[in-house]
């Protein structure tokens, strides 16, 4: 009685059976209502589906609940039915979800540390960047030789546009300035 043919027989037993349906039973040529046979051999599948057993050939237990099944057997084939783990086995992964729960798996601390290494990167760049300001800063408040080299945007004249203006490279002191930063700042001949 487990076997569609049998099942769909069971559904159009009951089809048939219904008086409305009487006169269709021997014009079976599609023109009755489908969608009620359909139905009723559909419950027909459903009501076997829902009375499934399942079995389990380590310990023998018989399982009508899908759920309970599922506990036992696991949430797909290739899970160990629960009959033949040992104490060992679950403390184990119990061990391994508070790890989880806490934060302190494997993975987690791998990510700690990236985030740790990235984060020492960032600040000792942010050290450097500051270092070197530091040092330019000093070396614009530091007094300094006299340039030796004539400018090159006044070509040493001290002015540009014919003699009307002051060269902002040198500050109107025709010589080149090797200093990190450029020209002293204005002199006021500006």
């Amino acid at each position: 009685m487990n076997d569609p043919i049998s099942i769909a027989q069971q559904g159009y037993t009951t089809w048939a059976a219904k008086p409305h349906n009487a006169k269709w039973v021997r014009k079976i040529d599609g023109t009755p209502i489908p969608n009620d046979l359909v139905v009723c051999i559909a419950m027909a599948f459903a009501a076997h589906i829902t009375s499934q057993e399942w079995r389990c050939f380590h310990c023998e237990e018989v399982f009508t609940d899908p759920a309970a099944a599922r506990d036992h057997f696991g949430s797909h084939e290739v899970c160990e039915p629960i009959c033949c783990m040992s104490a060992a086995d679950v403390r184990e992964m119990e061990r391994e979800i508070e790890r989880y729960r806490a934060e302190d798996s494997d993975k987690d601390r791998e990510m700690h540390g990236m985030r740790a290494d990235h984060a020492r990167a960032l600040i000792n760049e942010e050290e450097k960047g500051y270092g070197r300001g530091l040092a330019d800063g000093r070396a614009l408040s530091q007094p300094h030789a006299q340039a030796s080299e004539p400018c090159i945007v006044c070509d040493g004249t001290g002015s540009v546009l014919d003699g009307t203006h002051i060269c902002l490279e040198c500050n109107g002191s025709g010589k080149h300035d090797d200093r990190p930063g450029g020209f002293d700042g204005p002199t006021g001949a500006d």
